[in-house]
């Protein structure tokens, strides 16, 4: 199942978790796709040693671009995102794609549900969600209630997406009617969750962890594997 995947990463100032995030892809996928949109931090020197490490045992493909930064504020650079991934999504070799942003854990269970599902899908999908946790903090771990799952995995000749971010969409190309994902029968669903940091929602603004207010705290072992994935 591996050859038919290559993952795709966006970062922008992911020093915190971008080289755990790439180890984990390791051993998962036949391409790491690494595009930078302009960090300013350690995260394209990170990139690079990891490239360099990965060279010496021939561990993995990689592929790595600079593009950024974007022109104007963060708001005018959003359409750009949308042609980003539409680029890496022509560029993409394998059969599917897979999105895997800087800060997010995508434990081994998801890989291997993900690998079970691939064996037997039907030809007619083209998408598949992935839902997911959104946690704070790097002592005491808070993780906030499941979210909508999120489009992660797609057909890559078949798919494109339109709109900015964070309401772009998926549309099989050549339609006018999005991929949606709660009730087209084209789009299917994992079960098992990632986890992703810092990106909460309050007032329909984007926030940092610390502005967080109203998180709850989840009971069971995800607290345990985020600590193990990220070796806080």
């Amino acid at each position: 199942m591996i050859n038919k995947l290559t993952s795709h990463t966006i970062v922008k100032n992911g020093e915190m978790f971008i080289e755990q995030v790439l180890k984990s892809l390791i051993g998962r996928v036949k391409e790491i796709k690494i595009v930078d949109t302009g960090s300013t931090d350690k995260t394209v020197d990170i990139i690079n040693n990891f490239m360099d490490q990965n060279v010496a045992y021939h561990t993995a493909k990689i592929s790595f671009k600079q593009v950024g930064p974007f022109k104007g504020t963060w708001k005018e650079g959003i359409p750009e995102l949308t042609k980003l991934r539409n680029q890496m999504l022509s560029e993409t070799k394998t059969e599917w794609a897979v999105i895997v942003d800087d800060d997010e854990i995508w434990s081994e269970e998801l890989w291997n549900e993900l690998y079970e599902l691939l064996k037997i899908i039907p030809k007619h999908a083209k998408a598949i969600t992935v839902p997911f946790f959104d946690f704070v903090g790097l002592g005491n771990i808070v993780i906030a209630p499941i979210q909508s799952p999120a489009n992660r995995i797609v057909r890559a000749s078949k798919v494109e997406y339109r709109g900015d971010w964070p309401n772009e969409r998926w549309y099989v190309k050549n339609e006018k009617e999005w991929l949606n994902k709660f009730t087209d029968k084209r789009v299917l669903h994992l079960k098992t969750p990632y986890y992703h940091y810092g990106r909460m929602k309050k007032k329909n603004d984007v926030v940092r962890p610390e502005e967080k207010v109203n998180t709850v705290p989840f009971i069971g072992d995800h607290s345990k594997l985020i600590m193990e994935k990220f070796a806080f």
